[in-house]
């Protein structure tokens, strides 16, 4: 099964959490399990940004990409895929030793990771609906 860049294409009910990933995780998973790796995913989505703020002005491209490219797969793995996509730009700068736009994708990953773990803590504690 093949797909065309999925992390361009969020459901358009919700541009930040893509609700058929969601649907599809929460079947695989059952709800507790789902809860339980959103939390996991909500920390280390909070870590990964923390450093990229960290590192934004500073040439450790390094760290950097590191951050970046944990955080893009985690994403995208929970179906944030504007987050994802953020997150492979500063891959790409990272990886070219190119600061140019560094500080403002990384201004834009820190503004939807806030609002991609907002809406899975909405998500989270929404009523189960008979699951």
């Amino acid at each position: 099964m093949t797909t065309e860049s999925p992390e361009l294409k969020p459901a358009r009910d919700n541009p930040h959490v893509d609700t058929q990933t969601v649907v599809e995780l929460q079947e695989l998973l059952g709800r507790n399990k789902f809860r339980y790796l959103v939390e996991v995913f909500c920390d280390s989505s909070s870590k990964h940004s923390q450093v990229l703020e960290e590192k934004q002005n500073t040439t450790d491209f390094d760290a950097l990409y590191t951050a970046a490219h944990s955080l893009a797969g985690t994403g995208a793995n929970m179906g944030a895929f504007v987050l994802a996509e953020l997150c492979r730009q500063v891959e790409e700068q990272a990886k070219a030793r190119a600061g140019r736009h560094m500080v403002m994708l990384i201004q834009g990953i820190l503004a939807e990771q806030q609002q991609v773990v907002r809406e899975f803590v909405n998500i989270i504690n929404a009523p189960s609906g008979g699951n």
